[in-house]
């Protein structure tokens, strides 16, 4: 019942079998709470996508290329300041890169892609960049933007024991901000997002996605086309 009302609306898709994500999870759970969705500009995106292709991949290609000189510097900056970390080096040893696989969580197809994780060790992190400049800034930052989830739902799909998150500056000095999702810290936060987690699931596989609203734009134009028949 719910879920036809809500189809009719335009506000959901309807009862999905196709994958999900943690970023599309983040979407419903903005959607509930009425909070602003994420629209991160592309030289953003295209930025922290370099240094992921730098630093994780070791190549310098598609992402890297579109950066001005300025900002290659500073990726190239920033790598050899990860480089340089003693943890995240230990965290990078015999460790599979950028891995994308598919796994159901609680009947869920789930899509990740896992930053860096080590097999034989069962543990994983994710690479994040961040304006924070101390360690207790950019704890704060992983708890209030759902960070603690996305290394839950990873833990999970790739049976890890033990995940991180690795954050570094924009700027120099380049500070790195290891944070343990394992840590006493989190624990009450890690329970927190479990039930996060099942909620939304739950909510992606009954509702499907919460679609974008239409713009007067939009409107306008259907209701020109549908004059016109």
């Amino acid at each position: 019942m719910l879920n036809s009302i809500l189809q009719r609306a335009g506000i959901v898709s309807g009862s999905s079998i196709k994958n999900t994500s943690h970023s599309s999870l983040e979407v419903v759970k903005k959607y509930l709470l009425g909070q602003p969705q994420f629209f991160g500009n592309e030289g953003y995106l295209t930025f922290g996508s370099a240094l992921h292709e730098v630093f994780l991949q070791g190549i310098r290609d598609n992402y890297y290329k579109q950066l001005d000189k300025t900002d290659r510097v500073t990726v190239d900056s920033m790598v050899r300041k990860l480089n340089a970390n003693p943890i995240v080096v230990s965290l990078m040893r015999n460790s599979t890169r950028e891995h994308k696989f598919s796994v159901k969580l609680n009947k869920v197809l789930t899509v990740c892609i896992l930053d860096a994780k080590q097999p034989e060790l069962k543990r994983g992190f994710d690479l994040k960049t961040t304006d924070c400049n101390s360690q207790s800034a950019f704890e704060e930052t992983v708890q209030r933007y759902g960070y603690v989830r996305q290394g839950l739902t990873y833990k999970l799909a790739a049976k890890l024991k033990f995940f991180y998150f690795i954050g570094i500056q924009k700027v120099a000095p380049f500070n790195i901000y290891i944070v343990d999702l394992d840590a006493a810290k989190f624990k009450t936060d890690m329970l927190y997002a479990e039930q996060e987690l099942k909620f939304l699931l739950y909510f992606y596989k009954n509702y499907g996605r919460v679609l974008p609203p239409i713009t007067k734009l939009e409107l306008n134009g259907t209701a020109k086309e549908i004059k016109r028949k």
